[in-house]
């Protein structure tokens, strides 16, 4: 059957508004996908610059926070030294030198130290035998914040005290001296003698003598064993420790010791020139092993054998 021409013509105009919505209605899709596609790498792109934005503050919080304690830190170190040459500083105010063993530190000077040593950049450590306090140590440890500590502190020191010798400074009134340690970075406090002093000090005469009684004339602050005595005394002018003393024991009497220090070449010198006097004779020296001997019935050697060490011998050596 035929269809008539009218009907192709309404069909065609019937249809033709539903193809052009589907068109428009695919455009629109299309469209709104790349809007949507846009949005998002907008919105990408400023959450990436925000947290940028935040890890770079966050970076430059923890920059100004280690600088902080940094400067914090390297003002501490003014606390370690006092103006006078040698002198202690603030932190350890209230501490003497040779005080009584059970009683240099006050409470309150206990405490002052303990809240600075807390975070573990000072250490502070006492040395003290049975009867007083001989030397305190400051130790400095530096970290990431304050890799230059040291440096610090030796310029501090210079600038307050001047150049040191051998990185010592004394106060010739008080006998009290002042070395630091590079590296250990360790300031020590404690006091010296000159070498005539030094020399005095030394037991010539405990030679023959019982050494129970001899142990007992050192106050508690000696280490007694059946051979051996250990004791200490200060040390030398421009040394960096105190004096080790070592006396031997056969048969229950001291028949030699030894006494063992640090020393600058002027005070080596001078404690020769103080045992010739001592001894009313002058010394033979061995140029070879750098040592000078007393041919006496009691023999008395110095030793030095090294440029800022040396020992004296007297009596008989275990070894002999």
């Amino acid at each position: 059957m035929r269809i008539p021409p009218s009907v192709v013509v309404m069909s065609l105009v019937t249809a033709a508004p539903f193809a052009l919505a589907i068109r428009d209605t695919l455009n629109n899709k299309h469209a709104v996908r790349g809007d949507e596609l846009g949005d998002y790498d907008a919105r990408y792109d400023r959450e990436n610059s925000r947290a940028l934005a935040e890890y770079e503050a966050e970076m430059r919080r923890e920059a100004e926070e280690r600088e902080a304690r940094s400067k914090e830190r390297v003002a501490q170190l003014d606390q370690l030294y006092g103006v006078q040459k040698a002198a202690m500083g603030p932190l350890l105010e209230g501490i003497e030198l040779g005080a009584g063993a059970g009683s240099f530190q006050p409470e309150h000077v206990r405490r002052r130290i303990e809240n600075a040593s807390r975070e573990g950049f000072i250490n502070v450590y006492f040395d003290a035998d049975a009867t007083a306090l001989n030397a305190v140590n400051i130790t400095v440890n530096s970290d990431g914040e304050t890799a230059d500590a040291c440096e610090q502190l030796t310029a501090k020191l210079e600038a307050s005290w001047g150049a040191g010798t051998n990185n010592v400074w004394i106060d010739p009134a008080r006998h009290q001296r002042a070395a630091f340690d590079e590296e250990r970075c360790t300031l020590r406090f404690d006091r010296y003698i000159e070498p005539t002093d030094w020399v005095a000090a030394l037991p010539l005469a405990a030679i023959g003598a019982n050494a129970e009684k001899f142990a007992d004339t050192l106050g508690g602050s000696a280490e007694v064993d059946d051979e051996r005595i250990y004791w200490s005394m200060p040390g030398l002018r421009f040394g960096k420790q105190d004096t080790k003393l070592e006396a031997y024991v056969v048969n229950h009497k001291i028949v030699g010791f030894k006494a063992t220090v640090d020393s600058d070449f002027d005070s080596t010198v001078a404690v020769r020139d103080a045992l010739a006097t001592k001894l009313k004779s002058q010394p033979n020296k061995d140029d070879y092993d750098n040592v000078w001997a007393w041919k006496r019935r009691v023999p008395v050697t110095l030793d030095q054998f090294a440029t800022d060490r040396f020992s004296v011998l007297v009596g008989k050596m275990p070894w002999d």
